[in-house]
């Protein structure tokens, strides 16, 4: 589904009001997650990537790499939207207990290529796999 520039506007603020209830019902970084909204967006729900719920795992997939990985929020919040991972997943995020969803991407979660913190690895693990691929 590729939707049109209000569309786009209107998606973004959805997924703004998503991630302000959950970080302030169960934490999270707000404004990291928040200042990526609209590429995050332009990416997801345009036909730039082409990722979805069957397309995710397949070998000739775009990746996506959130090299902030304190922006898991918003990449939970996307996921949900395309059917990857399951609002209940988003909605127990960062609840003591869960291994499901915490303060960090973890390939562990569908959808998600790498693990990643506040550490900006994603370009060279990015071209470690664009250079795998090319071989």
């Amino acid at each position: 589904m590729i939707l049109n520039s209000n569309k786009l506007n209107k998606k973004s603020l959805e997924l703004r009001k998503k991630i302000f209830r959950i970080v302030c019902k169960r934490g999270g970084h707000l404004s990291t997650a928040y200042s990526a909204v609209e590429i995050l967006v332009s990416l997801y729900f345009t036909d730039i990537l082409k990722i979805n719920s069957t397309t995710y795992k397949n070998n000739d997939r775009n990746f996506f790499l959130l090299s902030k990985g304190h922006g898991e929020t918003l990449l939970y919040a996307v996921l949900v939207e395309k059917k990857i991972i399951s609002k209940n997943q988003f909605n127990n995020h960062y609840r003591s207990g869960s291994h499901s969803l915490g303060g960090h991407v973890d390939i562990k979660t569908p959808g998600i290529e790498i693990t990643s913190g506040a550490l900006g690895h994603g370009l060279s693990i990015g071209c470690g796999i664009a250079l795998g691929k090319k071989k």
